[in-house]
């Protein structure tokens, strides 16, 4: 004949919390974990795409020192800053002299 045993009876269900608790933990982390993997993939992506954009944008600026016929697009699209016109140094104004 069995007896129930309380103390056993709590430490099953115990057990049973913990187990479940411990799946739901290591589901969570499974989660996580693919979602760093997606987002080292973007991140690699878009370096990938920065470092190519850099790359061009260099040698635009490289050819335009020896074509300046590009240097319109370069201004366009705000590669090269637009050329500032040069201002003359202004005069001094003269000194006013008292009338003698």
């Amino acid at each position: 004949m069995r007896r129930h045993n309380p103390v056993g009876i709590a430490l099953v269900g115990l057990l049973a919390a913990v187990v479940l608790w411990s799946g739901w933990c290591a589901f969570q982390w499974y989660r996580g974990a693919r979602e760093a993997q997606a987002l080292e993939f973007n991140y690699q992506r878009i370096n990938n795409a920065s470092i190519a954009v850099n790359t061009l944008v260099n040698e635009a600026v490289e050819y335009s020192k020896r074509n300046p016929s590009i240097e319109p697009i370069l201004t366009e699209y705000n590669i090269k800053l637009r050329p500032t016109p040069s201002f003359a140094p202004a005069q001094p104004a003269p000194k006013n002299t008292p009338p003698p």
